[in-house]
């Protein structure tokens, strides 16, 4: 008998914890999209604004707000965000309200090129193009700059960086 009672107890249990997870999915897929939250990380939060940030996305996917839960794809949003050339990485995820959370951490710059390149030198070595919000102060490359005496620029500037 005892066995019985045990087995009866973990069927009903088992179907219990199944319609939980189902009644809570069913409620998951009604909801909808209640917004978007950005949020910048670490130091440099000047080069690009929560409004361009938006923007980037209304062109590129159009309005999240209001929207089906189902349907959007959080890494094709991750990767739209990541193409500005401002953003280093982002991640992007939801909230249990319906929020859409963004983390973005923007690129550092550590030099400014002056010449045939203009644009900023990042802490990975890339070319950082010139914000519209913000001007960093960083040293300033200048004179005829070309691919290897950029290579040579970044050395220099991380090493000063460094000490």
């Amino acid at each position: 008998m005892k066995v019985n009672r045990k087995f009866i107890k973990l069927v009903l249990l088992l179907l219990v914890i199944t319609a939980m997870y189902g009644f809570s999915e069913h409620r998951s897929r009604l909801k909808k999209w209640e917004g978007i939250q950005v949020q910048f990380q670490g130091e440099n939060t000047l080069f690009i604004t929560e409004d361009a940030v938006n923007k980037l996305l209304i062109q590129n996917y159009g309005s999240v707000k209001n929207r089906d839960k189902e349907p959007v794809v959080l890494k094709t949003i991750e990767t739209i965000i990541e193409s500005d050339p401002m953003v280093k990485k982002a991640q992007v995820y939801c909230s249990v309200d319906g929020t859409l959370i963004s983390k973005i951490v923007q690129k550092n710059p550590i030099g400014r090129v002056e010449g045939r390149y203009r644009c900023y030198l990042d802490d990975e070595g890339k070319r950082m193009p010139f914000s519209k919000y913000h001007s960093a102060r960083v040293p300033l490359v200048t004179g005829n700059i070309t691919e290897d005496a950029l290579k040579g620029a970044y050395k220099i500037l991380r090493h000063t960086l460094t000490d």
